[in-house]
């Protein structure tokens, strides 16, 4: 789910859209790794905690598939993690390098 999931409705609640993937286990791995790839900055985007949940979610579903796709996924966060414009305010490349290698 990103803030672009869900919208303040007229009743002042928050109404989930699009969630049709939200439930589909064979979409959990590339929602996680949109949250990481596609975000311009992860220092304004999530807390230690939170980033540290989403990598932990990542590394267990990578569990479940071939070397090859573990191999790709990786290389693609590495990528994405070394576009970021400023270290965030922990070593949060070196805990992704704890998890995965």
């Amino acid at each position: 789910m990103t803030s672009t999931n869900f919208i303040r409705g007229t009743d002042n609640l928050l109404h989930l859209i699009d969630t049709e993937a939200t439930f589909s286990k064979s979409t959990i791995l590339k929602g996680f790794l949109r949250m990481i790839t596609t975000g311009p900055n992860l220092n304004t985007q999530y807390t230690e905690e939170a980033l540290k949940h989403v990598f932990w979610e990542i590394r267990e579903e990578l569990k479940k598939v071939s070397q090859g796709k573990r191999s790709e996924t990786i290389a693609s966060i590495s990528s994405a993690l070394k576009r970021q414009k400023k270290p965030y305010s922990w070593d949060y490349k070196g805990y992704f390098h704890e998890l995965f290698y």
